[in-house]
């Protein structure tokens, strides 16, 4: 059919709830080799995409008279995950990644950030504005966009054929009109198009999956050899999938009963969040295993079985009867969702089964009975191992439109109800006192189990505190665990409050001290854990610490959209581990080791003021800042694009046996802002003409930072007559990331002690006799690009 050339006239308006507006891609301004294509399933029939990779773009132009924020979504699909990503960039910011899911049909997929794994928000002001998006992979196809203020409000709208694309608005009216949007066509190329913006009908209906050749059977519903088990998850296929806790123990096997001989593929329907929980041993009627590794995806996605030692596609072939497919724990967490097995090497999975009271609980035997039975290829027939129960219908918000709310000047707001992942048994609840109304926690029974993880996005580099709003109503209840990027967790226990309450997030075994983190501008991630059952999480504030700052959280959003099905209660027990950021890599920085040259060290003396110290095997912290450390890393190994999720700073510790045994010492790392001369540092001076700003390396902002970037203790609840040498680690991400950034502010760290006692430390250098325990520096990085590379090589 031709693509529609005429010129509709748009007469959208907000729908109701604070639903989506659309754009059809092809009517928007193409860059070759972006062109428009034609599709009966694409909404309007046409879609646009790009024969090569990398080049060629569509850019939709659209008008808002509401400032606030905005989510996006793409109507798209893709037969492999060679062809499922776009750059997207919107008013001409920077462009990020988007990878959508493998899906055979055409679907709406949330625009993400693959950087950071959740979808991306734009704060917008009243005016036109610009969506672009441009091939990162050839074949990459786009139907339409919809965007709008409401996150929850998932589109579901395929306009139909026809010469206007634009439907009839049937907005259901109300006694409060809506505040209304209006959406303008931007600038057009040839062939010329007006970008057609519309709001669907009130009245629709989701579709039901096509039936297609493939068997599909829930994991859930298999053999489970322990410790393989159920959990539950709403997004998964009849909301259970499996997995084992353990690495290289657990197994599921599935029966199933194929009707004729001949070669049969499988696929399995999987999630990653890191190339650790991303691989299982597969084998078919006891026959050899294959290693499956499967790509690092948020989001549950079909994916292909293949052979890893050969990248190639597995294919059995079966004889007509009953036959078994065992999955094998190979990393712990692994998870698998559903498994389709067809004849069609071209078919593409795309069903998932609507949640019900089949697979709630799985029966699991050592024979299981064949549940489902594969159709002959001529009479597609989907076989399900589940009833399906009905959809959940959505109930919209009272007000329709949450409002956007100022946020004070350095402050980041989190609600963990928003997580990027939420990790069972920590759960959502619902209370009208939280803020958004919802809040999480683990049931009683899962001390130190559950937890999440997001990313928070920092405007400004800078200090930051995090406060914490509350309810823990008993000393049993009042303790959670935390980690800011990928560092060492602290255990936090708030006061004992029986209403929300704001409190500053504290490091127990720090003695109750209030954390600060330097956090360069940019995306960083919070990890909190239970320690502590019915311990209650509202909402979280990271709070910039500027000079003379004083600030208390206050804030209470409104409530959000109702969730209309409650958060299910796992059948199962977890505690589970921070786990690293996907295909990083780790360098380890220590004089003499693997050939690797680029530490200077020394330390300063009070008692000693126009002393060098750098040939020293020993370095010395003494308390009252008596003693200071200077030390200072060659970072050049480190790509300029490297993106730093932990970097700590190690060092081995000595007591000296002539203080006080009993007595408690803290540290703590500071950035050096002055060069120094490695040989002619002393109290006085950093170098030849050189002075210290304050002699000791005290001025702050001439000498050093003034923010910490992190304290340690050098006494843990234990007599310091038991003492002994061993490691201490400083984290400082923050740091390394900054000097990667900018190269020539990197002028070392300096470690003090403002521990109110003359206390002596001794530290082994980098000129030690063993390099094996001389300061060292780990850095866990992403290289460059932090995209989830479906296709890198795995070890």
């Amino acid at each position: 059919m031709p693509i529609p050339t005429g010129t509709p006239t748009p007469t959208a308006t907000n729908p109701p709830a604070g639903g989506p507006a659309y754009l059809e891609a092809e009517a928007g301004v193409l860059e070759p080799p972006m062109g428009v294509l034609e599709d009966a399933g694409a909404s309007a029939c046409a879609y646009v995409s790009s024969s090569q990779g990398n080049v060629g773009s569509v850019t939709l132009s659209f008008t808002i008279s509401q400032a606030g924020t905005y989510w996006f979504w793409g109507r798209t699909r893709a037969p492999h995950d060679g062809s499922n990503s776009f750059f997207v960039s919107v008013d001409n910011g920077a462009e990020f990644r988007w990878d959508f899911p493998v899906t055979a049909g055409w679907q709406w997929q949330a625009v993400r950030d693959t950087a950071i794994g959740a979808q991306r928000s734009f704060a917008f002001s009243a005016g036109t504005h610009t969506i672009r998006f441009r091939t990162r992979e050839a074949g990459s196809p786009l139907d339409a966009v919809a965007f709008g203020t409401d996150r929850y409000a998932v589109p579901n709208y395929a306009a139909p054929c026809g010469p206007t694309a634009t439907p009839t608005a049937t907005s259901v009216p109300s006694a409060t009109p809506t505040p209304s949007a209006t959406f303008t066509a931007g600038p057009t190329a040839a062939p010329t198009h007006t970008p057609t913006v519309f709001t669907p009908p009130t009245s629709t209906s989701t579709p039901s999956p096509a039936p297609d050749s493939a068997m599909y059977l829930e994991a859930e519903a298999g053999a489970l050899e322990a410790p393989m088990q159920a959990a539950q998850d709403p997004a998964a296929s009849a909301c259970g999938y499996v997995f084992s806790t353990s690495g290289n123990a657990g197994t599921v096997t599935l029966t199933f009963s194929v009707p004729q001989a001949g070669t049969y593929y499988v696929w399995g329907r999987t999630r990653a969040l890191h190339d650790g929980m991303n691989s299982l041993y597969v084998a078919m009627d006891g026959g050899a295993e294959i290693r499956w590794d499967f790509p690092i995806a948020a989001d549950w996605g079909w994916q292909m079985v293949r052979d890893a030692s050969t990248g190639a596609r597995k294919t059995y072939t079966l004889n007509a009867g009953v036959h078994q497919l065992r999955f094998r724990s190979r990393e712990q967490n692994s998870p698998l969702d559903a498994v389709a097995i067809t004849r069609d090497a071209a078919l593409v999975p795309a069903y998932r089964a609507a949640c019900g009271p089949a697979t709630d609980t799985p029966t699991p035997t050592s024979t299981p009975t064949p549940t489902a039975t594969l159709p002959p290829t001529s009479t597609p027939t989907y076989t399900a191992t589940a009833t399906a129960g009905p959809s959940p219908t959505p109930t919209p918000t009272t007000s329709g439109v949450i409002t956007p709310t100022p946020t004070p000047y350095g402050v980041v707001r989190v609600e963990p109800e928003d997580a990027h992942t939420l990790v069972a048994p920590m759960i959502i609840g619902e209370d009208a006192g939280a803020s958004r109304c919802q809040y999480v926690y683990s049931p009683e029974g899962n001390d130190s189990a559950g937890y999440f993880v997001t990313p928070f996005e920092v405007p400004m580099a800078g200090t930051y505190q995090i406060w914490g709003r509350v309810r823990t109503p008993d000393v049993g209840s009042n303790a959670f665990f935390v980690s800011v990027d990928a560092e060492p967790e602290y255990q936090w226990i708030p006061p004992v409050v029986t209403n929300w309450t704001w409190t500053k997030v504290t490091n127990y075994e720090a003695g109750g001290v209030v954390p600060s983190y330097f956090l360069t501008a940019g995306v960083h991630w919070i990890w909190v854990r239970t320690r502590e059952a019915g311990s209650q999480l509202d909402a979280l504030e990271f709070v910039y610490q500027g000079p003379g700052r004083t600030y208390t959280p206050s804030y209470v959003a409104p409530c959000g959209p109702a969730t209309s099905t409650p958060t299910p209660t796992p059948t199962f027990t977890i505690t589970p581990t921070p786990t690293n950021v996907p295909y990083t890599r780790t360098l380890v920085l220590q004089q003499g080791v693997n050939g690797y040259q680029g530490v200077v060290d020394t330390y300063i003396d009070f008692d000693n003021p126009n002393s060098n110290f750098h040939t020293s095997s020993n370095l010395y912290l003494e308390g009252f800042e008596k003693a200071q450390i200077l030390i200072r890393y060659d970072l050049s190994a480190l790509p300029a694009t490297a993106r730093v999720v932990s970097a700590t700073l190690g060092i081995y510790v000595v007591p000296d046996d002539r203080f006080e045994r009993r007595q408690p010492f803290t540290s703590t790392v500071y950035a050096l802002t002055r060069d120094w001369q490695v040989d002619k540092a002393t109290w006085m001076q950093a170098g030849p003409n050189n002075p210290w700003g304050v002699p000791g390396a005290y001025d702050i902002y001439s000498d050093y930072r003034p923010w910490p970037s992190d304290t340690i203790w050098f006494y843990e609840s234990t007599p310091q007559s038991q003492f002994t040498a061993r490691w201490f680690t400083y984290t400082v991400t923050s740091l390394v990331q900054n000097w990667i950034e900018n190269p020539a502010s990197n002028k070392g760290f300096i470690i003090k002690s403002h521990w109110p006692h003359e206390i002596t430390y001794q530290i082994y250098s980098s000129n030690y006799w063993s390099p094996a325990l001389r300061p060292r520096l780990q850095i866990i990085y992403y290289p460059g690009d932090m995209g989830l590379e479906a296709d890198l090589p795995k070890p």
